[in-house]
């Protein structure tokens, strides 16, 4: 899994943007190999240690890191997990299926 924040700015708005994650998966459901710790220059907060050439990825904390660094202003997340919250669709629970979904929207401030 490839986590990729993608923030286009235009003037000085990405400090007025406010990041909501919603739930995911957390680190005691998803341990990922080296191949996937490559991938990324992945912020101590969100990895634990795992077993040999393994490490435990605390998703939303990773993506909250990513936003932070991007320079948006403000990060919230929820803090449910899909693998454990049986009212979320998870993917390492429940198997391949619906996607889920990354809704994002821009709202014109007055002044």
């Amino acid at each position: 899994t490839e986590v990729e924040l993608h923030v286009f700015r235009a003037g000085k708005i990405v400090d007025r943007m406010t990041a909501l994650i919603g739930p995911g998966v957390h680190p005691d459901d998803y341990e990922v190999d080296a191949a996937v710790l490559a991938t990324h220059s992945w912020p101590a907060a969100c990895l634990q240690p795992g077993r040999p050439a393994r490490a435990a990825l605390d998703l939303p904390v990773a993506i909250a890191a990513a936003c932070t660094a991007a320079g948006i202003g403000a990060v919230a997340r929820a803090r449910q997990s899909t693998s454990r919250d049986p009212r979320l669709r998870s993917h390492r629970r429940d198997g391949p299926g619906f996607p889920q979904m990354l809704l994002a929207w821009r709202h014109a401030c007055a002044g």
